[in-house]
């Protein structure tokens, strides 16, 4: 199921991990490539033509985090450990 949030991206945690998808003004080709090459079809077209994300499905491959590294819309933060805050991934 894809859900708003409340927050200014879309955010969720999949097997310990925290995937954001960034808003900008508008989505990169990449970002709208994904609904095509996710494996797990995690991203969808949805309001205004803007790109959802639920992690529902999510299998952690990585093919979000490869496809989007360099327009910086995907982040990923790896799990926190005990004391220690959670650190990004690119």
């Amino acid at each position: 199921m894809f859900r708003a949030t409340k927050r200014p991206s879309h955010s969720a945690d999949v097997g310990g991990f925290r995937i954001e998808l960034r808003r900008r003004a508008e989505d990169s080709a990449a970002l709208r490539a994904l609904t095509r090459i996710c494996p797990s079809a995690c991203f969808r077209f949805g309001e205004s033509d803007r790109i959802e994300f639920s992690s529902e499905n999510c299998t952690l491959c990585g093919t979000c985090r490869r496809v989007c590294g360099a327009t910086g819309e995907i982040a990923w933060f790896a799990p926190e450990r005990i004391g220690a805050p959670a650190r990004r991934l690119a």
